[in-house]
């Protein structure tokens, strides 16, 4: 338990950086998108 623990408080920051990226890029294609359309 106390692995799994320490893997998640260290996993976590990553995960929000790249959730947050992702969405990011996904705005961006949404808007290429619109602009060609």
């Amino acid at each position: 338990m106390i692995r799994l623990a320490t893997f998640v408080t260290l996993w976590s920051p990553i995960v929000t950086e790249l959730s947050t990226i992702i969405t990011q890029l996904l705005l961006k294609l949404l808007g290429l998108v619109n602009c060609i359309a």
